[in-house]
C-alpha cells in the first residue's frame, strides 16, 4: 500500500510539474510573439553592475504581564547583507544573508528577463503568496508581521523556498496593469540540505494595480503530502488603497489547511497616516488556529509611532494588545531602530 501511494505521489507530482512547465513555455512563446512597443535604444550601461546593501534592526521588547520572565529583552531581529549583480541587460543575480537567522542564506537566485513582460527566476526566493509576506522588511508597516501571516508560513504555504518562478505582466497601460506570478518549489522552506522526497509545492498570485493608488490580489498555495499523497491548500485575498496622499490602508485574509485537517486562518486591517517625517499606524488582527472553534483564537491590536529622520533610518515604537480567548489580555511594547544601506 505504501509503495502504491508513493507511485501515485510520483505520478501526480510529475504530472503537475509537466503541466506547470507547459504553462510557462506557452506563455513565454505567446508573450514573445507580441509586437514590442518603441524602438530599441543602444545599450549605454556597462556590465556587470554591482550593488551592495544591507539592514540592521535591533529591538527592545517589554512585556507587561506579571511574572513574565524575561519581561524585557534586547534582540537583534535582523542583520542582513546583500549583493545584486546585473550581469547583462537581461540577466540579474542576487544573494542575501542574515546573520541572525538559523538559515543563513535568505535569497540566492538569478532572474532572466525574457522581454519587458516576462521574467523567470530560479533559486531560493519568496514564493508568491501573501502580500505582507512578499513585502520587503525595509517597507513593513509594523515591526512584526501579522500573526496569521506568520502562522501560514509556519505550516508551509508562504515564505522562502527553492524552485523556479515566473512573473508575467500580461496587461499594462498608463493607469492599469495585471500581473501573474507562479512557481513550483521543493516544499522544504528553502532548506539548503536538499529535498527529501518527490513532492512539490506550487503557488500562484494574480495582482491588479490601478494608478499606484489601488491594488487587489488573490493567491493560492498548494502542498502535496509525501506520505498520504493528499493535497493541502491555502488561499488568500488582499488589497491596498491610498485615497489621499498621506493616508494608506491595506488588509489581507488568509486560510490554510493543516496536516491534521483543521483550517487555520484570519486577517488584518491596517491604516497609516504620514505627517512629514512621522508616521502614525494602527492594525487590527483576528486569528483562528482552528476556524471551527474560538479556542486558541485571538484579537490583536497594534498602534505605532514612527520617525524617519532620513531615507536610511527608521525609529519605530509599537504598543501591542493581545486578547487570547479565555485568557486575560496583555500589552507588549516594542522599540526598534532600523538602519539600511
Amino acid at each position: 500500500m505504501r509503495i502504491s501511494l508513493q507511485e501515485d505521489l510520483n505520478h501526480n507530482t510529475m504530472k503537475l510539474t509537466r503541466n506547470f512547465a507547459f504553462i510557462i513555455v506557452a506563455l513565454i512563446f505567446y508573450q514573445s510573439a507580441l509586437p514590442q512597443s518603441g524602438t530599441e535604444q543602444p545599450e549605454k550601461k556597462k556590465y556587470p553592475d554591482v550593488e551592495i546593501g544591507g539592514l540592521v534592526q535591533p529591538v527592545w521588547n517589554y512585556d507587561f504581564r506579571a511574572g513574565q520572565l524575561p519581561n524585557n529583552e534586547f534582540i537583534l531581529k535582523r542583520t542582513r547583507a546583500g549583493l545584486e549583480v546585473k550581469i547583462t541587460k537581461n540577466l540579474d543575480a542576487e544573494i542575501e544573508v542574515d546573520l541572525t537567522d538559523v538559515e543563513l542564506i535568505k535569497d540566492a537566485k538569478f532572474d532572466f528577463e525574457l522581454n519587458q513582460f516576462v521574467r523567470i527566476s530560479a533559486g531560493k526566493r519568496k514564493i508568491p503568496f501573501s502580500r505582507e509576506r512578499l513585502t520587503s522588511v525595509k517597507k513593513l508597516i509594523f515591526i512584526d508581521r501579522a500573526k496569521v501571516v506568520k502562522e501560514i508560513e509556519d505550516i508551509g504555504y508562504a515564505g522562502r523556498d527553492i524552485g523556479v518562478n515566473v512573473e508575467w505582466l500580461f496587461y499594462t497601460s498608463k493607469t492599469f496593469e495585471v500581473q501573474f506570478l507562479g512557481g513550483a518549489y521543493n516544499g522544504t522552506a528553502g532548506s539548503l540540505k536538499g529535498d527529501f522526497n518527490n513532492s512539490k509545492n506550487f503557488a500562484q498570485r494574480l495582482e491588479i494595480n490601478y494608478l499606484k493608488n489601488f491594488s487587489f490580489g488573490v493567491n493560492s498555495s498548494q502542498r502535496l503530502d509525501s506520505i498520504t499523497a493528499k493535497y493541502f491548500v491555502a488561499n488568500g485575498v488582499d488589497f491596498f488603497l491610498k485615497p489621499f496622499k498621506n493616508l494608506y490602508l491595506d488588509g489581507e485574509a488568509l486560510i490554510g489547511k493543516r496536516q491534521s485537517g483543521k483550517l487555520s486562518g484570519g486577517g488584518y486591517l491596517t491604516t497609516e497616516y504620514e505627517l512629514g517625517d512621522f508616521l502614525l499606524g494602527f492594525r487590527f488582527e483576528k486569528y483562528y488556529k482552528d476556524t471551527n472553534t474560538n479556542i486558541d483564537s485571538r484579537n490583536i491590536i497594534t498602534a505605532k509611532f514612527e520617525w524617519n529622520p532620513n531615507k536610511h533610518m527608521r525609529v519605530q515604537m509599537n504598543l501591542v494588545n493581545t486578547n487570547e480567548f479565555g485568557l486575560q489580555s496583555y500589552y507588549e511594547f516594542l522599540l526598534s531602530t532600523q538602519v539600511s544601506f
